[in-house]
């Protein structure tokens, strides 16, 4: 347990980690890569460019030292933080280095007294261990299930059916044919790639669809001068076809449907290729024959940009429960025409209030930073509680609010 000496001198600083979290951490990773560069492949250097795992970390730390007498208000982003560790394959020995070089930063960027430092390392040192134990518990859940496995395995690219100009699902089925574990609705998996340029790199990808035999993930092609570029995207779209080998990782993540103990209404709310996990969860609900009410929203462009409507559209004819609702930003003239959305414009809160019988529901959101940022702001504005709003972020997990 963490002396209440150092529980004081971390919240203590507090205050001047939200003026100089930033700082410290971006001199971390400047100083880590340079020095460490093996330990590159474990962070997406896409977000590192464009500031966001900088910035996430910086949250992070800051969130730690305001809750450090209290890290159950933490859970939820321990979770999130174990899973996505799992996934990029930390060890117990990279704690060590990470810890050298951010206590370095703190000490470069805030020139503080041996007292605030050691109780910094300790407090690293705590969670380190807290998120070590986690991790384990995780890495023999996997080693130990029929038809999971550690590390990353060979698949094969069984089909590519493009969804749009810029949407492609890959199906992949594993190289030895064994079955697989089931998966967890939400989860999502790591994809293994040897860039010609930029050599290994990971991603995660959500899994849309799932079964014994056969894994799907929807892969939007980011533009190549995006902020970040879409380098392992665009990859995937245009170097790997049919019957080509690609590794992958066991399923993992946070973002789960939570046992149902009550009759609340469950809504699914995505914008986008944030519809993977949300059409995973849907075919989850449908399947397992739930009887609670299901609200499924999703905001798109408009129906070119649209992917997976036919699935969505199948599933409600088979599933009387199910309401779902699409909002098209910018519809097309056959959109109006057809009346294929029910919404033309952006989910706002009196939409939602319109649509939804009552506010005391489940919800399960996923989409771009500003949408998830504008849906969270709207069930904290209903007073939602916080057991019942779930998300997942693309990239790395922030704090909504800080986002």
């Amino acid at each position: 347990m963490l002396s209440q000496q150092t529980i004081n001198i971390v919240k203590s600083t507090a205050p001047i980690l939200a003026e100089k979290g930033l700082e410290i951490t971006q001199t971390m990773y400047k100083d880590l890569f340079a020095n460490e560069p093996e330990i590159k492949i474990l962070f997406n250097q896409s977000h590192q460019r464009s500031g966001a795992q900088p910035k996430a970390l910086a949250n992070a730390v800051y969130a730690y030292a305001q809750n450090i007498d209290n890290l159950a208000a933490l859970s939820q982003a321990v979770d999130m933080m174990v899973a996505k560790h799992v996934a990029n394959h930390v060890k117990a020995e990279h704690y060590p280095i990470i810890a050298k070089y951010l206590i370095a930063a703190i000490t470069e960027v805030l020139n503080l007294g041996d007292d605030v430092l050691n109780a910094w390392a300790e407090a690293y040192g705590f969670l380190a261990d807290l998120l070590i134990q986690k991790e384990s518990e995780l890495y023999a859940k996997q080693a130990n299930q029929t038809g999971t496995w550690q590390g990353f395995k060979s698949f094969i690219i069984d089909r590519k059916v493009a969804e749009n100009s810029d949407v492609i699902s890959f199906y992949l089925k594993p190289q030895d044919g064994k079955q697989l574990a089931p998966s967890l609705a939400g989860q999502y998996i790591t994809v293994k790639i040897n860039h010609p340029q930029n050599g290994q790199m990971m991603r995660q990808y959500s899994l849309s669809a799932a079964d014994e035999n056969t894994y799907r993930i929807t892969v939007k092609k980011e533009q190549r001068d995006a902020t970040p570029p879409g380098i392992v995207s665009n990859f995937l779209h245009q170097n790997i076809n049919e019957q080509d080998e690609i590794a992958i990782s066991a399923p993992t993540g946070s973002f789960l449907l939570k046992p149902q103990e009550t009759a609340k209404p469950i809504v699914l709310i995505s914008a986008g290729v944030g519809i993977t996990p949300m059409l995973n969860m849907l075919n989850f609900l449908h399947q397992s024959g739930t009887t609670q009410p299901v609200y499924f929203i999703h905001a798109t462009q408009n129906s070119q940009s649209q992917i997976l409507a036919h699935e969505i559209d199948d599933i409600a004819k088979k599933m009387p429960n199910l309401a779902v609702f699409y909002c098209y930003s910018l519809p097309q003239n056959e959109d109006i025409q057809n009346m294929r959305a029910h919404r033309h414009g952006y989910v706002t809160q009196d939409w939602l209030d319109e649509i939804l019988p009552t506010k005391e529901c489940d919800y399960y959101f996923c989409g771009p930073h500003g949408f998830m940022q504008h849906t969270y702001q709207i069930l904290k504005n209903w007073k939602i509680k916080s057991e019942h709003i779930n998300y997942e972020f693309f990239g790395p997990e922030e704090m909504l609010e800080n986002i």
